[in-house]
């Protein structure tokens, strides 16, 4: 699988620029859902620059993008083109100067010694039966519910906002021209072929086509 380097968009501005594989790209905004769920539930979770400002624009309703600016690299031209992007853009909330991913020996060391500073801090505090001790509480309906009822209220107000944002964000002519021509230039002869391809594959199933029936469904209804 090769390598890509992608830009993180926040009301269409570049915020940060990475490089990875497969859906490293999505993962950002994974963790923000996540973190945004555990404040909401009352946890003080301590995160980076870069997560405390997306997860702030985010709620906030900023519409966030991510986008490939190259693709079918290798490591290290990813590494090389990462670290050359955030050299070059200004207003990046990127906390590292990039080159530094999973694979290199700088975030191998960086890793062990972080590894080391959380064993030290937790040396002897660490409570018998924790894991199960979680398991037991989500055992039970009471605080399911509230869990639920606190994931259900953030949602809800965040949506509204989410929705308005876009809503005003789509009625500009010149955001949709822009998004048009984008996808019509990702949207490549090869990349329809092999869409269709997978999707022929797929519905040649049983269990392939009664997904393609269902997702048909759901787009309907």
């Amino acid at each position: 699988m090769a390598a890509y380097v992608y830009a993180m968009l926040v009301d269409g501005t570049p915020r940060y620029i990475g490089k990875g594989r497969g859906k490293r790209k999505d993962a950002h905004m994974q963790a923000v859902r996540s973190i945004a769920r555990r404040r909401a539930a009352g946890e003080a979770v301590k995160v980076s620059v870069f997560y405390d400002r997306l997860t702030a624009a985010w709620l906030g309703g900023a519409e966030v993008e991510v986008v490939y600016l190259a693709e079918g690299l290798s490591d290290e031209q990813a590494f090389a083109l990462e670290t050359l992007e955030i050299e070059t853009r200004k207003g990046l909330w990127n906390v590292a100067p990039g080159g530094i991913g999973f694979r290199s020996s700088t975030a191998k060391r960086m890793w062990a010694e972080h590894r080391e500073k959380i064993t030290a801090a937790q040396s002897g505090r660490t409570k018998p039966g924790t894991a199960a001790n979680l398991v037991s509480l989500w055992e039970n309906p009471e605080y399911r519910a509230r869990m639920s009822a606190v994931a259900k209220a953030t949602w809800s107000d965040k949506r509204e906002v989410m929705c308005a944002k876009r809503r005003e964000t789509w009625a500009n002519p010149e955001y949709r021209a822009m998004m048009k021509a984008k996808s019509q230039a990702a949207w490549t002869p090869e990349r329809r072929a092999a869409f269709a391809k997978r999707r022929k594959a797929q519905a040649a199933t049983p269990e392939g086509h009664a997904q393609l029936v269902e997702a048909s469904r759901r787009s309907r209804s």
